[in-house]
């Protein structure tokens, strides 16, 4: 018998599991969470459950779910499908409205919206002459998301950068941040650069952690340093290093 048992979601506590091979519906919410089942339903995707590995309802199930056919994960298979580069001067206009709907979640940027489409077309193509480091994610023709460093330009500085990020809520904890990161901070060691850092949120607990995968470290905090609709928020200050420059 295949080692690949399919099962029929029935409700966010219970799992029922039909014959071998009966692809999983998503009529109602499961525990992958709602951004998965969201996108799995609009790229089409079938998927297998390993029953070796846990019961279906757990945190994190999404992890043990194979797209049919396939030896890949839903992420593996999810980032399968996306595009990483650098941003071209046809990506602005969906940069553009990207960056807005990040801006507007009020949750991750130092922005609540985006800055006039004249003003952020002016801003990208300054950075893009510059040769700054931005690149993209796009799924098909959809720019889901971006990584940026902006490099310092003042004597004694230009070793350094400070690097942003941002991703549509949909495509959140996809595996795409990990993958965006990667790939910006590979350009930033071809480059030459040293030393890259960041401001995040003190609640933006997804994102200190993935930072510190790459191997940020904390350097400080800023007590207070945001207050939207009468709530405060620190700031962390982070860095990372070239792991071929000795500390």
């Amino acid at each position: 018998m295949n080692a690949y048992t399919t099962v029929f979601a029935l409700t966010q506590r219970k799992v029922k599991e039909t014959s071998p091979f009966q692809w999983i519906q998503f009529g109602a919410p499961t525990r992958i969470g709602d951004s998965s089942r969201r996108r799995i339903d609009s790229v089409g995707v079938r998927l297998r459950y390993n029953p070796r590995q846990g019961d279906l309802p757990q945190h994190g199930a999404s992890k043990r779910l194979l797209v049919s056919g396939t030896n890949l994960t839903y992420k593996q298979y999810f980032m399968s499908q996306i595009q990483i580069r650098h941003i071209a001067q046809e990506d602005f206009e969906g940069f553009y409205s990207c960056f807005d709907a990040v801006a507007r979640e009020c949750k991750f940027l130092g922005f609540t919206e985006a800055p006039s489409p004249e003003a952020t077309m002016k801003w990208l193509m300054s950075v893009r002459e510059a040769g700054e480091i931005r690149l993209v994610a796009l799924d098909k023709s959809k720019i889901i998301g971006w990584c940026d460093i902006e490099t310092n330009q003042r004597e004694g500085f230009t070793h350094a950068g400070r690097l942003g990020m941002g991703i549509l809520q949909e495509y959140l904890r996809q595996g795409l941040g990990a993958s965006l990161l990667d790939e910006t901070l590979s350009v930033a060691r071809e480059r030459g650069l040293e030393r890259v850092e960041l401001d995040v949120y003190a609640s933006n607990i997804a994102a200190i952690k993935l930072y510190e995968k790459f191997n940020f470290q904390i350097e400080g905090r800023k007590r207070k340093a945001r207050k939207l609709n009468e709530t405060y928020d620190d700031i962390i200050v982070m860095a990372w290093l070239h792991e071929y420059v000795a500390s």
